[in-house]
């Protein structure tokens, strides 16, 4: 979502086929909160190899992406 936020050229995505769905999507979302959310993904990835409950680690970031979606 970021890199479509920047318009970057479709061999730099993921999913390139799915360019333009995704660059509409991410007009209606603020950069700063999809950044918030890819700092919480990175962190959540370190905390991984550690004894914190998984579980509560996935639902945080599926409400922080459900609270951005509601946003716009």
């Amino acid at each position: 979502m970021i890199k479509c936020c920047y318009q970057t050229k479709a061999d730099w995505l993921y999913n390139p086929d799915l360019k333009k769905q995704l660059q509409e999507l991410s007009k209606q979302m603020e950069l700063k909160e999809l950044f918030k959310l890819y700092d919480l993904m990175l962190i959540t990835r370190q905390r991984l190899n550690t004894q914190i409950n998984k579980q509560t680690m996935y639902e945080e970031i599926l409400i922080k992406w459900f609270e951005l979606n509601l946003s716009k």
